[in-house]
């Protein structure tokens, strides 16, 4: 029953598509697409909403799979935030292993992986997947697309070693402030915790697991 339900989920992945994507080979795709459906499921029992697959977003993902097969290594797109366009959050998993089933269980057991997944803020996603030999090799991208509304100033990037989060932060408006009561001391004015807009997480290779 659970394979006939994973095999409907990722036929109807069709009506959730933004913008036209170009097929990898046939078995890349079709893993592309398992990971797609494994996180809308996951999101489903969670209550959380559907994903949409990006053709920018995809693209993007496949290009740094390619690199990191072609290096063999595991690392983050210290561009992404550059590379893609019109967000306002954007989140990172990368991996590699056997089968899609096998890495999106291991992105599950991580509290960032899994975090990235259920983030009910992001609402696109695209995911790469390149095949070298019999290793699997991803990149899933989620992102939240901006509103319209007028630019704000960001924060410069922090960036730290391999494996470290790498955030973009939005500089949030002063909280309004009310009259001045000269019978009261001032108090110090509450500003709202800036939310991180890029989250990002890592994944050892899963045939060592």
């Amino acid at each position: 029953m659970r394979r006939l339900v994973l095999v409907v989920s990722v036929a109807l992945l069709v009506g959730f598509l933004d913008g036209p994507v170009f097929a990898q080979t046939e078995g890349e795709r079709d893993a592309e697409l398992d990971f797609i459906a494994l996180t809308n499921d996951a999101r489903a029992d969670r209550g959380k909403g559907t994903l949409t697959e990006n053709a920018d977003l995809t693209r993007i993902a496949r290009e740094h799979s390619e690199r990191m097969a072609a290096d063999g290594e595991l690392y983050h797109n210290e561009s992404l935030g550059d590379e893609v366009s019109g967000w306002s959050k954007l989140g990172e998993n990368v991996g590699c292993g056997e089968d899609a089933a096998s890495i999106h269980a291991a992105f599950m057991a991580s509290d960032g992986h899994r975090h990235n997944i259920l983030d009910g803020n992001f609402t696109r996603i695209g995911v790469g997947v390149v095949q070298d030999g019999s290793t699997l090799w991803v990149t899933e991208i989620f992102m939240r697309p901006s509103q319209a509304q007028a630019p704000q100033p960001r924060q410069p990037r922090t960036t730290g070693g391999s494996g470290e989060p790498i955030a973009a932060t939005v500089a949030s408006p002063s909280a309004p402030t009310a009259p001045a009561d000269p019978a009261q001391p001032p108090r110090p004015v509450r500003r709202r915790p800036e939310a991180p807009l890029r989250t990002v997480g890592m994944i050892e290779d899963l045939t060592a697991w």
